[in-house]
């Protein structure tokens, strides 16, 4: 739900619905409506505790605050299917003669609102990139965790994704087995949406045009898209799509779209679409198949989602937002092949596929959540067809730091899932891999000592400055980021851990020695990048904090945004950080000739660099 409107102490109201009435501590009485037990008499519905002779319900009929919308056969007998369908937040449950089989809830929320505290009260142009990060400032200033309502309602709903002069998707439906993503638009795209709403609900067209539109999920988390178009007062289409879980082939997915007319909370009229609008047979599609295949959906899903973790947390939307994410990041994959964007060329070509963060954003979160052959699956094919024999990657921007990343990928994935086969069947690239940062280290030596760059391992930080940097023939990009020796660091002290533990169950002698001799290189180096850290600290107008680069004299924000090496895309390479406050004050050093022990002080940056040698 929007912050904004919290923040404004009102219960936002969606068009169309009845108004949500509160229950004596303040839960919806929606909520506390069980659905109807019933028993069927032939395709016949009736409650359950109806006497003898009570009429059947009807389709659309009203049995408290559920009405129902479908009735059908399956392996158990009938499925009636109920919703509350006049409550902007309801439910829907599948019931059969013992009870609910299966219940769903729907969520909603605004994308428009006032936006009286939206970027914390600054204007947008200080918090754009290039500038200091003072929503970061302000919200870590704490030190505690942040509030998830002050950090959602720093920004405004997300609308139309507007990004080279054209309208990107708003979100998207779609299965592991095709590579056929179905892209939804804040607005309809013409040549591009499969389904026009102005053509199925008439009256749409001008509620995105306004931009006042509510989006939410069925099922919690499921990838099941719920919008709702405002058309009138009292008046609405409700739209829910999703990608059909069956007769799915390699470059086709089907779908299901139900648009709702509603008004006041009464149905008006329904109309549900497989995939695209029928021609020349004009007549509605029988609603069973809709609610059949949206059950199959929560099935496919949960049994995809089964393996992994379960979390409890305050607010259940924090566990359906990640479950969501994650199953929208296999959706994009197309088997086992990596994919930056869908749908457009833009990120979604596949010039874009080798990207080193799609691989290792995904496999850390896959790991993280215990779907370990999912992750295994993702590492092995991109090892294959990514990596060459020499250890570099078939892309048009490798990133250096994230050769340290993969390798601990790797290293996560065999010790998190006990399966030591990547690293052996994979293990002349990796060696390969960790040639190539072990060189890049070696020659980084060659520098002065007393040199903040010395030992601090050189090389592009960010996949565009090779393809998007009019300055790369001109500037050196070669250079020696401070999250570069951090993130390699990281991979050669998890891939000597983890070669140690293989070679020890193995008796592998040589493979020992090799994981001797690189746990040494990795624990020079962490002397090394500690020291260009502490001999990087600068000093300017009232800030003390870190450079992007070691031994650079300027804060990022000093240059405009990717004019130059020092700026260039600096939320790839991590902020240069500040302690907060007027007047910061310079943070207590560690030594600057051995490593500290104990955990990493508050006031170092927030970055991938701060989590990958706080653990040392």
């Amino acid at each position: 739900m929007s912050a904004t409107v919290h923040d404004a102490g009102i219960e936002p109201h969606c068009p169309g619905f009845e108004r949500e009435r509160r229950a004596p501590g303040g839960k919806p009485e929606a909520l506390l409506d069980e659905a109807p037990r019933v028993a069927f008499r032939g395709s016949a519905v009736h409650l359950a505790t109806g006497t003898a002779g009570a009429q059947p319900i009807a389709r659309h009929g009203r049995v408290g605050g559920w009405t129902l919308m479908a009735v059908f056969p399956g392996a158990t007998g009938m499925t009636a299917v109920f919703e509350e369908i006049h409550r902007a937040r309801g439910r829907i449950a599948f019931v059969d003669r013992n009870g609910v089989r299966l219940e769903l809830r729907k969520s909603l929320e605004p994308t428009a609102g006032n936006g009286q505290r939206w970027y914390r009260g600054h204007a947008k142009a200080e918090v754009l990139p290039g500038q200091p990060d003072i929503l970061r400032q302000e919200l870590l200033a704490g030190g505690d965790d942040p509030d998830p309502g002050e950090v959602r309602a720093c920004y405004p709903p997300v609308r139309r994704a507007h990004f080279e002069g054209v309208d990107r998707p708003h979100t998207f439906v779609g299965t592991p087995e095709s590579a056929d993503v179905i892209p939804l638009y804040y607005a309809a795209l013409p040549m591009v949406t499969r389904v026009t709403p102005e053509v199925v609900a008439p009256g749409t067209a001008a509620a995105m045009a306004a931009g006042n539109l509510w989006e939410g999920l069925v099922g919690g988390w499921l990838p099941a898209i719920r919008t709702v178009y405002p058309v009138a007062d009292g008046e609405c289409w409700e739209l829910v799509a999703f990608a059909a879980t069956d007769d799915v082939t390699a470059f086709l997915q089907p779908a299901w779209y139900r648009y709702t007319h509603l008004r006041d909370g009464e149905i008006v009229e329904v109309k549900y679409v497989d995939s695209y609008v029928a021609y020349p047979d004009l007549g509605s599609t029988d609603e069973t198949q809709f609610y059949r295949a949206l059950m199959r959906l929560h099935g496919f899903w949960t049994a995809r989602m089964r393996p992994a973790m379960r979390v409890h947390t305050p607010e259940p939307w924090i566990t359906d937002f990640c479950r969501h994410s994650l199953a929208r990041e296999h959706i994009t994959r197309r088997g086992d092949h990596p994919k930056y964007g869908i749908a457009d060329r833009a990120y979604g070509g596949e010039e874009h596929d080798g990207f080193q963060d799609a691989l290792t954003n995904s496999l850390t979160c896959n790991l993280e959540w215990g779907l370990f052959d999912v992750a295994g699956a993702h590492l092995d094919y991109y090892l294959r067809h990514f990596v060459r024999r020499d250890g570099t990657v078939r892309y048009r921007g490798p990133e250096i730091g994230k050769y340290g990343v993969m390798l601990s990928c790797l290293a996560q994935h065999a010790d998190y899932s006990g399966d030591d086969s990547l690293v052996l069947d994979h293990d002349q690239k990796v060696r390969a891999i960790v040639k190539l940062l072990l060189d890049r280290w070696r020659e980084a030596r060659s520098a002065d000592p007393g040199d903040p760059a010395y030992g601090m391992i050189r090389g592009r930080h960010e996949a565009d400055i090779s393809f998007l940097t009019l300055t790369l023939n001109d500037l050196d990009y070669e250079r020696p980021y401070l999250e570069n020796s951090a993130l390699v660091w990281r991979g050669l002290h998890d891939m000597a851990r983890t070669w140690r533990r293989v070679a020890e169950n193995r008796g592998d002698s040589e493979l020992l020695a090799r994981a001797a001799a690189l746990a040494d290189d990795a624990a020079a180096l962490l002397i090394d990048a500690r020291q260009g850290v502490e001999r990087s600290w600068i000093e300017k107008d009232g800030v003390t904090g870190l450079p992007i680069i070691a031994g650079s004299d300027s804060f990022y924000w000093e240059f405009p945004y990717r004019s130059r090496p020092e700026s260039f895309d600096e939320n790839r390479s991590g902020r240069s950080c500040s302690t907060p406050g007027s007047s910061p004050g310079k943070p207590p050093r560690r030594s600057s000739t051995s490593p500290a022990s104990g955990a990493t002080p508050r006031w170092a940056c927030s970055t991938t660099a701060r989590a990958s040698w706080a653990s040392s």
